[in-house]
């Protein structure tokens, strides 16, 4: 949110963005470091992330973590439907046949289909965050529990960049990927996903991307700047000359 107040092409705000985007590696490898143990999150949203006093990023809230191949055990009083119309908020974490929260958790979540619920909900839910990062407000919105439900379901979101067309190609691919509907058309671990955010960090391509000719063009010319202004400032001298 403090990142999003910040005035546009100020310079502490690129660096505020290139920071957050840190942060999300972050997130994505200890996710990565949980699913090498067999455990998954079900519940990451950016009110589970924090930053530690000393700079750390921490991953909060591993209420409803559970191990892979461990049986769902949940009491009676917990297994209910939340199909019904009521209000929900971006921050509300649901039990019962659905879990997890609304905004960001994955297409099979929200069927309440827990037995496929794997470590690739957990991508999809980093790309949610990744989504919230760039728009600066959830995939998904309304206050309508049964209609959200149903948008989650059959992925019906707006790109990014459709909501912010400065959102870079590459992240907003990035994004896209982790959000697919169908979980073998995601990321197929939390550390891959981070290395495409390292590419793009480094101005290297992004594999998710398909880079075109002027895209590609561009980001060398930025690469090698002080080579390309150099020659800029010598062709007219050179002509001046001739």
């Amino acid at each position: 949110a403090e990142y999003h107040r910040m005035a546009d092409g100020d310079d502490q705000k690129r660096l505020k963005f290139r920071e957050l985007l840190r942060r999300m590696i972050d997130v994505c490898n200890t996710m990565q470091y949980a699913h090498s143990h067999r455990v998954i999150h079900r519940d990451l949203k950016p009110a589970n992330i924090m930053v530690g006093e000393y700079g750390e990023t921490l991953v909060v809230d591993w209420g409803l973590a559970k191990l892979l191949d461990e049986a769902e055990f949940e009491p009676a009083a917990k297994q209910r439907l939340r199909s019904k119309s009521r209000p929900v908020s971006d921050t509300d974490t649901m039990d019962g046949t659905a879990l997890g929260t609304p905004q960001y958790m994955s297409p099979e979540q929200a069927s309440g289909k827990l037995s496929v619920v794997n470590s690739l909900s957990d991508i999809y839910s980093l790309g949610a965050t990744l989504y919230h990062l760039l728009v600066g407000s959830p995939a998904f919105a309304g206050r309508d529990l049964s209609k959200l439900l149903h948008s989650v379901r059959t992925g019906e979101f707006a790109p990014p960049r459709e909501l912010r067309s400065d959102v870079p190609p590459p992240l907003n691919s990035i994004c896209l990927k982790a959000m697919a509907l169908k979980q073998e058309d995601r990321f197929a671990t939390a550390q891959e996903m981070a290395a495409e955010i390292e590419r793009w960090l480094a101005d290297e391509p992004v594999h998710v991307h398909g880079e075109g000719l002027a895209e590609r063009w561009y980001r060398r010319l930025r690469r090698h700047r002080s080579w390309v202004m150099g020659v800029a400032t010598m062709v007219p001298l050179l002509l001046i000359v001739v």
